[in-house]
């Protein structure tokens, strides 16, 4: 895997010739579901602020 900021910059080399696939695939971090501490009751749900964080991205999306 290689990190990089931008996008690709292969437009005068000889890489640019070969026709092929040149982007960036971007990995993005997302929150998952709350989970409740075992010590409180089951139906102990997690306050909205949290729960409406579920599958949201931690980071903005460029």
């Amino acid at each position: 895997m290689k990190t990089a900021d931008g996008p690709p910059d292969d437009g005068e080399s000889e890489d640019a010739a070969l026709g092929l696939w040149a982007g960036v695939l971007p990995v993005v971090t997302t929150f998952g579901d709350p989970v409740v501490d075992p010590v409180l009751p089951a139906d102990f749900a997690p306050p909205a602020h949290i729960a409406s964080r579920a599958g949201r991205s931690v980071s903005p999306v460029r």
